[in-house]
Formats: C-alpha cells, structure tokens, sequence
C-alpha cells in the first residue's frame, strides 16, 4: 500500500502542473506575445479561470492583434507649385 502511494505523487504533481499551465494558457500567451494588456488578462484568467467563458474570451484575448504598438512613418515629396495652364486650354463654361 505504500508503494502504490508513493507512486501516485509524482502522478499527482504531473497532473497539477498540467492543470495549471492549461488554466494559465491565456495569461502564458499573453506573455510571450508581450501583450499590452496583460495584466488585465492575468486578473481575468486569475479570478474566472474557473468558467469556461471567461476562460475562452481571455484565450481569445491573448491572441487579439495589439495594434497599438506599432508606429506608421509615411514619407512624403514636398508639393511643388504648379503653373497655372495656358489660356488657350481654358475652357469656360
């Protein structure tokens, strides 16, 4: 009987660490992604990681694209006035 005990601890210690790392899926994603809003998701997925739903919008979360982060630089040639066009290709109306 001791054996078959002592056999089922690290059995027990595996499961555990499994059952964590799924339930902070979210928050180990967000994480890696360097998401902006990580704490949020860590808040979320420590309180409600019990509901799936909860559990399954924080995934989804993780995973939105953060936007925010990411700078647009748009080079532009200066304008150079133009001439106004001959007289003969004026048209009035």
């Amino acid at each position: 009987m001791f054996f078959t005990e002592l056999f089922l601890i690290p059995i027990a210690v595996v499961l555990g660490v499994i059952s964590l790392a799924i339930i902070f899926l979210p928050t180990i994603i967000a994480g890696i992604r360097k998401h902006r809003q990580f704490i949020p998701i860590l808040i979320l997925n420590i309180f409600l990681w019990w509901t799936f739903i909860a559990w399954a919008v924080a995934l989804a979360w993780a995973f939105v694209k953060d936007n925010q982060d990411e700078t647009v630089t748009i080079k532009m040639k200066p304008v150079e006035p133009c001439e106004p066009p001959p007289e003969d290709q004026i048209k009035s109306v």
